[in-house]
């Protein structure tokens, strides 16, 4: 016959394995968990990483080209209107169809904008287009191509 100690002995004894069950299952929970964490910060630090290289080979292409995207911008500069173009280097993306899209404005005012593409044709890499804020189309009386 088994005793009360004998039977409070055993529920303790059994309670102790589960116990030991579940903060094995809770540290293996733990643990995968970590792992997961790390290597989805991996990923995204590397997809970063990646971003980072391809928007540098992007400026790099646009301050190549600079000189052609300034002879655009000053060709329908009738009146000598521009004095300085800057590049927004940070707004420099990925065209989806190819090429990059670059961004600047003249004269240190961001109002006076114009955006572009840069691509590959026939003839090499080169301006493929542009396109002027209403502001600055209006000093150079043209039409605007953007609000």
């Amino acid at each position: 016959m088994i005793n009360d100690d004998e039977i409070l002995r055993r529920i303790d004894e059994r309670n102790h394995h589960r116990k030991k069950r579940w903060l094995l299952a809770l540290s293996v929970i733990f643990v995968v968990f970590l792992v997961s964490v790390g290597i989805g910060v991996k990923i995204v630090s590397d997809k970063q990483q990646a971003e980072r290289v391809e928007h540098t080979k992007m400026v790099k292409i646009v301050e190549e080209h600079k000189g052609e995207i300034e002879e655009w911008v000053r060709e329908d500069d009738k009146h000598n209107f521009v004095k300085k173009i800057t590049i927004d280097q940070s707004r420099t993306d990925h065209n989806p169809m190819g090429g990059v899209n670059f961004y600047g404005y003249v004269n240190g005012d961001e109002s006076l904008g114009f955006n572009g593409t840069i691509g590959k044709g026939s003839s090499g890499i080169h301006v493929g287009s542009m396109g002027f804020r209403k502001k600055l189309s209006d000093n150079f009386a043209l039409p605007s191509t953007e609000e």
